[in-house]
């Protein structure tokens, strides 16, 4: 009997004593005929063919068989798992390692910054030094970059392998679909890896698609987005890490102005250092200790573009911190470090002072308070001119100075947390006239009121953008975490800080003269005196610019000694050389267009009887007494806010000797370490991508490996096999149209059991409709031969 040969099966390799495809003769057969033609070829049976050639003895004895053809089970290969596997782990350990990164460091704390050990202090975990946590920390950022780059250089070739070792699964498991050789030939082009062969493939899906290269297409798309994207998402930043901390001791705590034995009272030393002080600041001078606070306005010019395009800077722009702007510039205050000074990544807090003066002509109910000089504990003083040059008479004056208020207990508190308070200073200004006023006397009555504000405020460092932080309500220690140090909080005195001694400036005992009464003394031993009455002591006390001047008047006269200076100097010879300046007068000058102009009380004394322009003593004092009545109340409200600025500073730098400073700063500027950062939107992008991928590769990995193979992979070899089964279809022509080769379509592209059933040895074919067996042996080449147990 004789069994018809279907001619859409192709044999990939052919039994001994059976002949080719090409020795039996061409044949037109489809896997679409379901009848046969005048072409089809019937051959042989397997059996009786099989019975020609193999002897009654021994025929179907498959160790025989075994010996005239060589066979083979099929099996499975793990090996491209095996490569999921280890890529999978290379790509989870650095992109895990990137991501705990930009939190904390891998090992020893749980996030970036400074910790306290409880044994060893600042910059301690587990008595192990935070930096050599953060060191090895650097190697491991280090030692993932080099592996995620390693995985994005791998990514490609690893998916197309995976989708190769699949495809050749896909190809035997669809036997009997309607898979074409065209498809098969995509496969075996790898052409999910070839970007310029999409618009084809999509354009032509009936044709090129299937199933398997819609799901390669994407893996490939995927895994080659990945890496890109994480370049994109993932920055890197430079922060800092700790190293060994530096102390600076003997800074100013408020309680250590009220941490001395009750015989150290303040002996004046303050309105002394304060008076000279205003003798010779101005408006120019910087001011070292001067801080602006983070409310200022910025100076940057990008964010000031980014604000409102044209944004003019701030006055205070381009200039170090002044007395001329200090009123222009928001929450200025008084503090011992330099302005600026940052304390790198521990937190420490450190006093700041700030007052704030206004100057306004006051009538009615606010004018100048009666019986001033008879209220315990008040200041007061007044001087008024008199003839003391009888050459020329410019005119009077006279001036009053009062606080009202009892001054002999400190308005200071020994305490660490915010406090505030007020001073109010009076004026009564009468002047008549000379050459440049009516004959007619003129008053006028102001006030001065400083308010002034105390406290703590946190000191630049790297966690608040080394900007100073806001004043505190309570004492820091309150708030200080594992990231600073604790500071100060001695807080064991509070003698009382009345004075003592209450004489009366004005006793007989004092032999002032009648033109001048002042309060001055009983004040003087008062400690931690305020602003404003170290201001008003230094201006109008004892010892002041009016006091010295009238008490003893020759002591500022000159000597108009024309021969002291050389005839080779152009001025004229009366015009002398300066001696002295009158306190407040430069800070009186007005700042304006960077220009400063003079005031009144702007000039120098001179060592001549005439003085510079031949002006005398007289009329020095009544031009320092008229420049508190000018119109301009603007400049003097930045002149005394200026005055209590360097008032707080001569009392925050002397008034304690150094041994009883007790506040220490803790800085530590670290060391440069690198980190990765990325936002959590883009970390949970790349997670889900990243998981998503190797989802696929291990599903596709998984449906290679758990399934019998005919060959490893679609290469050329088993292309080579595949195109020897049907060479009578494609012989070797030029085909560079093969988009128009409808055969190619026609014929099948599944590889399938071409033996019967009953046959001892299976056989592939291309085309063939019987599924491959694991438990079924197959013709192979010799080199492939596998005994049989």
């Amino acid at each position: 009997m004789f069994k018809r040969q279907n001619l859409d099966t192709f044999p990939l390799q052919s039994l001994p004593g059976h002949g080719t495809l090409e020795e039996i003769g061409p044949s037109t057969g489809s896997r679409h005929n379901e009848h046969p033609r005048e072409s089809d070829v019937f051959l042989p049976s397997p059996d009786i063919s099989r019975a020609s050639s193999v002897p009654p003895s021994i025929k179907g004895d498959p160790k025989v068989t075994e010996q005239r053809t060589p066979s083979t089970r099929l099996h499975r290969s793990a090996f491209v798992l095996f490569l999921v596997f280890f890529y999978a782990a290379l790509a989870l350990f650095s992109w895990t390692i990137t991501c705990i990164l930009t939190v904390r460091p891998i090992t020893g704390p749980h996030h970036y910054g400074i910790f306290m050990d409880n044994l060893y202090g600042y910059g301690y975990i587990n008595d192990v030094p935070l930096y050599t946590y953060y060191a090895k920390s650097e190697n491991w950022l280090k030692a993932a970059r080099v592996i995620q780059s390693i995985v994005g250089i791998l990514t490609i070739p690893l998916t197309s392998a995976v989708c190769s070792s699949a495809a050749v699964v896909f190809v035997q498991q669809n036997a009997k679909s309607n898979l074409s050789l065209r498809q098969l030939m995509t496969f075996s082009d790898k052409t999910w890896a070839d970007p310029a062969t999409y618009p084809r493939a999509i354009m032509s899906w009936k044709h090129y698609g299937s199933s398997l290269l819609f799901v390669a297409i994407i893996l490939n798309t995927l895994g080659f987005i990945i890496t890109p994207l994480q370049e994109i998402l993932l920055g890197s930043n430079t922060i800092k890490t700790p190293t060994v901390p530096q102390i600076v001791q003997r800074f100013l705590d408020i309680p250590d102005q009220f941490n001395q034995d009750a015989g150290h009272y303040d002996d004046n030393l303050i309105v002394t250092l304060t008076r000279n002080a205003l003798m010779t600041a101005s408006q120019v001078q910087p001011q070292a200790q001067l801080w602006r606070g983070a409310s200022n306005a910025t100076c940057n010019t990008l964010e000031l573009l980014q604000i409102q395009p044209n944004t003019p800077l701030s006055d205070s722009c381009g200039r170090e911190n002044t007395l001329g702007n200090i009123a222009k510039m928001k929450d200025t205050f008084l503090a011992e470090p330099s302005s600026g000074y940052s304390t790198g990544l521990i937190r420490q807090f450190i006093p700041r002072f700030n007052s704030t003066a206004t100057y306004e002509n006051v009538t009615g109910t606010g004018s100048f308070p009666v019986g001033c000089d008879q209220k315990l504990g008040s200041f007061y003083a007044k001087y008024a001119d008199k003839i003391m040059d009888t050459k020329v008479v410019y005119g009077s004056w006279s001036i009053e100075a009062c606080m009202p208020a009892n001054l002999t207990k400190s308005p200071w508190k020994n305490t660490r947390d915010r406090q505030d308070f007020s001073e109010e200073l009076y004026l009564n200004i009468t002047l008549l006239g000379n050459y440049m006023w009516n004959t007619a006397a003129s008053g006028w009555q102001f006030r001065v009121s400083v308010s002034t504000t105390a406290g703590y405020f946190e000191l630049p460092n790297y966690m608040n953008g080394a900007m100073p932080g806001p004043l505190l309500l309570k004492d820091p220690n309150s708030i200080c975490g594992n990231d600073c140090y604790a500071e100060g909080g001695n807080l064991i005195y509070n003698h009382n800080v009345t004075a003592k001694n209450t004489r009366r400036a004005d006793d007989a005992s004092d032999n002032f003269d009648a033109n001048i009464a002042n309060s001055s003394l009983s004040l003087e031993r008062v400690s931690n005196k305020g602003p404003l009455l170290t201001i008003s002591m230094a201006l109008f006390g004892s010892g002041s610019f009016l006091a010295n001047r009238i008490a003893h008047p020759e002591a500022y006269w000159g000597v108009n000694d024309t021969n002291s200076i050389p005839s080779s100097v152009p001025d004229p010879p009366n015009e002398g050389s300066c001696i002295d300046l009158a306190p407040m007068g430069r800070l009186l000058s007005s700042l304006q267009d960077g220009v400063t102009k003079g005031s009144y009380a702007d000039y120098c004394i001179a060592n001549t009887a005439g003085g510079v322009g031949g002006r005398n003593l007289g009329e020095y004092m009544m031009t320092w007494v008229r420049s508190f009545a000018i119109d301009d109340t603007d400049g003097l409200t930045t002149a005394f806010t200026a005055a209590s600025f360097l008032a707080n500073q001569a009392w925050m730098m002397n008034n304690v000797n150094s041994d009883f400073r007790t506040l220490s700063i803790h800085f530590d500027y670290g060391a440069d370490t690198q980190v990765p950062t990325i936002s959590t939107a883009g970390m949970i992008l790349i997670s889900v991508l990243l998981g998503i991928d190797l989802i696929a590769l291990f599903a596709m990995g998984i449906y290679a490996s758990f399934s019998i193979r005919w060959t490893n992979q679609l290469d050329s070899f088993a292309m080579i096999r595949l195109g020897t089964s049907m060479a009578d279809k494609l012989p070797l022509m030029v085909g560079l149209q093969k988009d128009k080769m409808k055969m190619l379509d026609e014929l099948p592209g599944s590889v399938g059991d071409a033996a019967d059933e009953h046959e001892m040895v299976g056989r592939l074919g291309l085309g063939a409709q019987n599924a491959l067996s694991k438990r079924r042996r197959y013709e192979c080449f010799e080199e492939d031969k596998e005994t049989i147990d």
